[in-house]
């Protein structure tokens, strides 16, 4: 199984308490998002269900591959056009400051040794009033 498979089962095992904690978001239909390490972009179809018609969602990830396959499952589809994807590294996000009105980190500052660095260039990324928001694994089992 490939990443992209693996990542992919994982999310529709998890559909129905991620579309809830995204409801539970209170995304504004204007909002700028930004998934940052968005991946294949399954959060970023999320959130895209959210914004399409006045809002944007910014997917931002280092692998062209995830990219890729992100950018083909948007094809054909009425949300592609809320939908940007940029190549890129979230230790040195390529966007101007206070650029969206939501940053999300989703599953991956767990993979990262400078957390308080991250998060403060995204927190440099979000408007004044906004929210940076993360949704991680603690690597506990219960």
């Amino acid at each position: 199984m490939s990443a992209v498979e693996w990542l992919v089962d994982h999310h529709r095992a998890k559909e129905r308490e991620r579309r809830q904690m995204v409801d539970e978001l209170c995304l504004q239909p204007s909002d700028h998002i930004l998934d940052s390490a968005c991946g294949p972009g399954l959060w970023t179809r999320l959130f895209a269900e959210k914004v399409a018609g006045r809002g944007k969602v910014t997917g931002l990830d280092f692998s062209s591959e995830l990219l890729d396959y992100a950018q083909a499952s948007l094809r054909d589809d009425p949300l592609a056009s809320a939908v940007e994807f940029v190549l890129g590294d979230l230790h040195d996000p390529p966007f101007p400051p206070e650029s969206f009105d939501v940053t999300f980190l989703g599953n991956c500052l767990c993979y990262i040794s400078d957390v308080a660095e991250v998060l403060e260039k995204h927190k440099k990324l979000t408007r004044r009033g906004g929210r940076v928001i993360s949704k991680d694994f603690d690597g506990s089992v219960a």
